[in-house]
């Protein structure tokens, strides 16, 4: 980006724009014109909030692809060993594909005991209004089910088994209704594509391996960030919701302080990291 500064020089700096995932099948291809018109809005917007600069090259475009896998949920996955012992998850022993459901049920109506066992939520299957849904439920389709229910609003993530870091699939925006449930998804290592509910029961214990406080910890559902007070918590999230949910590794989990992670400057010059790893 270019600008003439007031004494006759021209300053030059380095700006990025991205656009949003777009999903691309046999049934619906891929519109670069919509894509070109995302891009040209950015600068757009980025011209008028003062700054004054113009875009005067693209050095690099980046166009990343990536297969899409969508949800195949599958009956109960097993809880692997290292999860299991943070004691922070129900995995609910279904033999059908309504892990959902049951995960959802779990969270509303807990068990005092053996709280993974299917027969303690049969009785509470009405009380949740699941109409439209199509099993195996999709991360797509949870808004619907949001629609259907207005005091429950859902969080969804997912596990990657071999860096033991998760990443967020879906968070809901309504934050401020009576009931906000927790899910990860589990799945197959010999086959990603068949995933798994599951209900976190404490966010604190999931992600207690990313922080060295000793106790609770207060975590943000976009970008699971762990905070040693609610306040501090409070503060952040305002903040934070601006921004797409997202999530940050560190090469070194035991020392964050070795590691190389860049920062990249969306068009409302806010943080947006991105993953540098060395």
């Amino acid at each position: 980006m270019v600008r003439d500064n007031y004494d006759s020089t021209v300053l030059r700096i380095p700006a990025y724009f991205y656009t949003a995932t777009r999903l691309v099948t046999q049934a619906q291809k891929f519109d670069i014109n919509s894509v070109l018109t995302e891009l040209n809005n950015k600068v757009e917007q980025f011209s008028k909030q003062g700054f004054g600069f113009e875009l005067e090259r693209i050095v690099r475009f980046v166009l990343a692809i990536n297969k899409y896998r969508p949800i195949h949920c599958s009956t109960h996955i097993p809880t692997s060993d290292w999860l299991a012992q943070k004691h922070c998850i129900i995995n609910v022993k279904n033999k059908d594909n309504r892990c959902f459901l049951w995960s959802v049920i779990a969270a509303l109506y807990p068990a005092s005991e053996n709280p993974s066992r299917l027969s303690h939520y049969v009785e509470y299957k009405s009380k949740v209004n699941v109409d439209g849904l199509v099993y195996p439920v999709s991360t797509e389709e949870i808004p619907r089910f949001e629609d259907n229910n207005p005091e429950i609003s859902v969080n969804v993530l997912a596990i990657d088994e071999d860096a033991r870091s998760f990443c967020v699939e879906y968070v809901s925006p309504h934050r401020s209704r009576t009931h906000y449930v927790n899910l990860l998804l589990l799945e197959v290592s010999s086959n990603p594509s068949k995933r798994h509910y599951t209900y976190i029961k404490n966010m604190s214990a999931l992600v207690a391996h990313r922080t060295k406080h000793d106790g609770k910890t207060y975590v943000c559902n976009s970008c699971l960030h762990p905070f040693s007070k609610q306040e501090t918590l409070d503060r952040h999230i305002p903040y934070c919701i601006k921004h797409d949910a997202q999530q940050v590794i560190y090469p070194n989990a035991e020392n964050e302080k070795k590691t190389a992670l860049g920062i990249q400057i969306s068009p409302k010059t806010a943080p947006r990291p991105f993953l540098h790893c060395s």
